[in-house]
């Protein structure tokens, strides 16, 4: 015999309608979770994810009329993901998107936070908003992503990896956005905060991290300010104005100087063949082949020779990530169209 097909749109009103309080009878919440999660379990089944998600909203609302926090956390959060779930797929298939979805799946993600963190449970807190916010981002939402991506990263601050992780995501759409000075000073503060918390800044996952805030720095640094140069005179005017100026940090200035051409032409006077310890400069954490390609791509950027930079970049993109790809892509298509930034 074939299986009789219930309708699960309908189940769901049946049991909300269940849950609500009526006139000398109590209502069976203990039924109505068991239930809930059943329906919840077919709808994920059938790739109704939103569905699904609006189940554990309901889940989370019983335990919370039964005081039972712990669980409408739990549930809120599933809720959450499930949402997510719903706008990725809605995303992949060029379906539309609704932003109701959007604004109920923040809400359950802050309803969780606030849960949370009454319970100090603040690094959680901070886990969860920039989980929201990283969701928001992915799904093109980066507006939106950038409160709760800033709102991670200061509650991060009693987790240190947590914290290296939510800045640079934070960088990211602060980059997207086109906030480059926010940008670098979200960079900043990671070089910072790595430097001061670990015990030795240039092992292991450290390498990378140093590799990658100097490469990102100094590409904001020149997309920024307008680093751009069409003759070797303006190039010597501008680096004397760049590290004359107050607002310049000392670390940006050595940047900046490090990837001048000045630098260049003094690595043109050395032997041909340099060793470790003389190039890349002992500022720099990047590897020899790593700095030569980089200082070569800066040099090609600041001259306005697009041919250049096109065929440094192709070199230097396998250790970039995708926010510093993003940026290099960016003063390449600048100085194609007009040769400055």
């Amino acid at each position: 015999m074939s299986e009789v097909y219930h309708d699960s749109w309908l189940v769901y009103k049946n049991i909300y309608e269940s849950t609500r309080k009526k006139f000398l009878k109590k209502p069976n919440y203990s039924q109505a979770l068991a239930e809930y999660n059943s329906l919840s379990a077919r709808f994920r089944d059938e790739e109704c994810h939103i569905y699904a998600a609006f189940c554990h909203v309901q889940i989370a609302a019983i335990h919370e009329i039964l005081s039972d926090w712990s669980q409408q956390y739990t549930h809120l959060l599933k809720a959450a993901r499930l949402f997510v779930k719903a706008e990725e797929l809605d995303a992949e298939l060029c379906t539309a998107v609704s932003s109701d979805c959007v604004n109920v799946m923040q809400d359950c993600f802050n309803k969780a936070t606030k849960l949370i963190f009454e319970k100090n449970g603040v690094w959680l807190a901070g886990l969860h908003q920039t989980e929201l916010g990283n969701c928001l981002y992915k799904l093109g939402h980066a507006r939106l992503a950038l409160k709760y991506l800033s709102r991670g990263v200061r509650l991060l601050e009693v987790e240190h990896f947590s914290r290296l992780a939510a800045l640079a995501k934070l960088a990211e759409c602060q980059v997207e956005l086109g906030l480059y000075t926010d940008a670098i000073g979200s960079i900043d503060e990671l070089w910072a905060t790595h430097m001061k918390c670990a015990p030795n800044p240039s092992f292991g996952y450290g390498k990378d991290l140093l590799k990658d805030c100097e490469i990102s720095c100094v590409l904001l640094l020149i997309r920024n300010r307008g680093y751009m140069m069409v003759s070797i005179f303006i190039i010597f005017l501008i680096i004397i104005v760049i590290l004359k100026a107050s607002e310049t940090s000392p670390r940006h200035r050595l940047l900046l100087s490090m990837y001048s051409e000045c630098n260049g032409e003094q690595q043109n006077k050395r032997s041909p063949i340099l060793s470790a310890d003389e190039f890349p400069l002992k500022d720099s954490a990047l590897s020899r082949d790593q700095f030569i390609h980089f200082f070569d791509f800066i040099v090609a950027i600041q001259k306005g020779d697009t041919k250049k930079a096109k065929t440094f970049f192709v070199k230097m993109k396998p250790y970039l990530n995708d926010m510093c790809c993003k940026i290099a892509t960016e003063l390449i298509c600048i100085t194609r169209n007009n040769g400055c930034v």
